[in-house]
């Protein structure tokens, strides 16, 4: 067999780069790290500084600085503030929870159900998270945002609205225009079944009443729930039957 000469200019090697360079650096520099200052009152409203650094001596916020307000009387007491860099602090969260966990079991025919969800106020931890502000008396309930903008002559009073489960206070007179209502609170539930097939469900809050237990005021969610089941054998269906759901209701 004859020998041939393999003649090439050049060589190119494909593989990986030789090193690999990761910033996990976020957000502007500092030039002295951050603090989380704890004080008494809105951070608005203070003049700083309060904070004594032993080495730097009085310390001024700078931006992305957080700020927690531990005044007890103060509406949003546990709140938690973050300085902008146009120097005014945004509220980012609260410290205190204010979701309520429970387990129901709820009978459906034709695929609804309907149970009511009563917690009591200190369990949803509302008077320390909205202070007077707290779940309104309400004068109307509405299905529709079209039903809330034909309701006239309540100024000052409150509507909720069963479709959205959410609280509006009407701010002017008459209520010809979704601008003249404002959103108080509103409530979240999230739902988890005990069931051997998928489930599809939706879920309807009703409008809560209020009664006073022992000192305590209680409310009384009533939540309607749709349910379909799908089944391996028989396809979908209207859920049937007993069901344990878990619940986690929450007034945002």
């Amino acid at each position: 067999m004859e020998q041939q000469e393999l003649s090439v200019d050049s060589i190119n090697i494909f593989s990986g780069v030789n090193s690999v360079d990761i910033s996990i650096d976020r957000g502007r520099v500092g030039d002295r790290g951050g603090y989380i200052i704890v004080y008494l009152g809105n951070p608005n409203d203070i003049s700083f500084p309060i904070i004594q650094d032993p080495a730097q001596g009085p310390v001024y916020p700078q931006a992305s600085d957080w700020y927690i307000n531990m005044q007890t009387t103060d509406e949003d007491y546990m709140c938690v503030y973050q300085l902008l860099l146009n120097g005014t602090w945004d509220l980012i969260f609260k410290l205190i929870p204010n979701v309520y966990r429970t387990i129901k079991t709820v009978s459906f025919v034709n695929g609804v159900g309907t149970t009511t969800v009563t917690v009591s106020e200190n369990t949803l931890m509302l008077s320390q998270i909205y202070k007077t502000l707290d779940i309104p008396a309400v004068s109307e309930s509405v299905d529709s945002e079209l039903e809330m903008l034909a309701l006239e002559s309540v100024a000052g009073e409150y509507a909720y609205r069963t479709d959205i489960a959410r609280f509006f206070k009407l701010s002017n007179e008459p209520a010809t225009e979704i601008g003249n209502w404002s959103q108080e609170l509103g409530v979240n539930l999230k739902l988890d079944f005990e069931n051997l097939n998928p489930v599809m469900p939706n879920m309807l809050v009703g409008k809560p009443t209020s009664a006073i237990v022992s000192g305590v005021k209680q409310y009384s969610f009533p939540i309607t729930v749709n349910a379909v089941e799908l089944n391996p054998t028989t396809g979908i269906a209207p859920m049937s039957g007993s069901k344990k759901i878990h619940m986690s209701i929450s007034v945002i």
